[in-house]
């Protein structure tokens, strides 16, 4: 006996269809808010526009350019070693980095708020002793009382040259210092500061010759010395430090090389004039006329016979002098030498360094 298909199947076939009417009822049902949440965070996303940059890119290129500075005693004068840059913000550091020489030459760059009024500071050839405290430095003035030893940059006895060229074993670096008040660091940029690096120290030349009635010639010689009392040799980067620079001890000046001096043939002509000892000192400034660097020459040689001086102080003659010693300045003593009395004869001219310039630096 045969059986209808379609009744053997309708009643199966009703259940069938209702379950799955139920169970697309549940998924609609749960699925729906779950859809919706999705679609209005989608909605919002779209919406917001970007947040602003906290932080953007500074980009730091220096040029030491002091090629074309006539007051160069030599090279060295001008070397940057290191770079060390400070932003701050008030007086909260926003950010602290330091360059070594490759970044130097590859092109510094480091990331700064966006913000105004921010001071940038630039200590430059710090020595190893100074790590340290220069990385602990988080205010204005903080910096302003930390102190370099010049001993760390040089030999304080040796009369620095002009043979003391970068590469030669006389070669050294100074301490130099940069700061720009005052700058903007913008969202869009370019993130550029112009900044001046000044050596935080000045130099001290000594000029000789005899006068002209000497009937012999003289010659400063290695056993000769230039002593010099009362100069710090410590110093402050920043100009103007909290801290005052406290004396040093005394410095006993030599050259390696023998020199010849020459008597004078015009008063007012300094062409006869030899440059015989240079060396450097930390800004400072003396609480009296009697408390300024003081110098003797001692041990020259005038054909056999050795003279020394009596001593003499830089500022001595001079108007108006205001007991101070500036960084980034030249104090060119120029001083004639008596036979017969042992005389020394001084006149002060104080010059200007110039800057090195920092082209499109920080």
């Amino acid at each position: 006996m045969s059986v209808p298909v379609s009744g053997m199947y309708s009643a199966d076939n009703s259940g069938y269809i209702e379950k799955l009417n139920r169970m697309t009822t549940k998924l609609i049902r749960y699925a729906w808010p779950l859809m919706l949440v999705l679609a209005l965070s989608c909605s919002k996303k779209t919406v917001l526009p970007p947040s602003p940059p906290d932080e953007v890119p500074v980009t730091i290129r220096t040029l030491a350019g002091a090629g074309d500075d006539e007051q160069l005693l030599n090279a060295s004068e001008a070397v940057v070693k290191s770079v060390r840059v400070y932003i701050f913000d008030g007086n909260k550091l926003d950010r602290m980095q330091f360059f070594g020489e490759d970044a130097i030459a590859k092109g510094m760059r480091m990331q700064a708020k966006v913000k105004g009024h921010k001071t940038f500071c630039a200590v430059v050839n710090e020595p190893a002793a100074l790590t340290g405290t220069l990385e602990n430095v988080t205010t204005p003035a903080g910096l302003q009382a930390v102190l370099f030893s010049l001993a760390d940059y040089m030999d304080l006895n040796r009369s620095v040259s002009t043979l003391d060229q970068p590469g030669t074993a006389g070669a050294y670096m100074l301490p130099l210092y940069g700061e720009s008040n005052e700058m903007t660091i913008t969202e869009d940029g370019p993130n550029d500061v112009a900044l001046d690096i000044y050596r935080a120290v000045a130099r001290v030349d000594l000029y000789l010759r005899t006068e002209a009635s000497a009937y012999v010639n003289c010659d400063v010689t290695p056993s000769s010395t230039l002593t010099a009392e009362r100069g710090a040799d410590m110093g402050c980067f920043v100009p103007d430090g909290e801290v005052t620079p406290p004396p040093g001890a005394v410095r006993t000046i030599t050259r390696t090389s023998p020199l010849r001096l020459s008597p004078a043939t015009d008063v007012t002509d300094k062409s006869d004039y030899k440059l015989v000892y240079s060396y450097y000192l930390p800004a400072q400034r003396f609480a009296r006329a009697e408390d300024r660097i003081r110098m003797t020459l001692t041990e020259l040689d005038w054909e056999g016979d050795t003279a020394s001086y009596p001593s003499f102080s830089l500022g001595d003659g001079v108007v108006g002098y205001d007991n101070t010693i500036r960084r980034n300045s030249i104090y060119k003593l120029y001083c004639t030498l008596s036979q017969i009395t042992f005389r020394v004869d001084a006149t002060l001219h104080v010059e200007d360094w110039d800057v090195i310039h920092q082209h499109s630096g920080i």
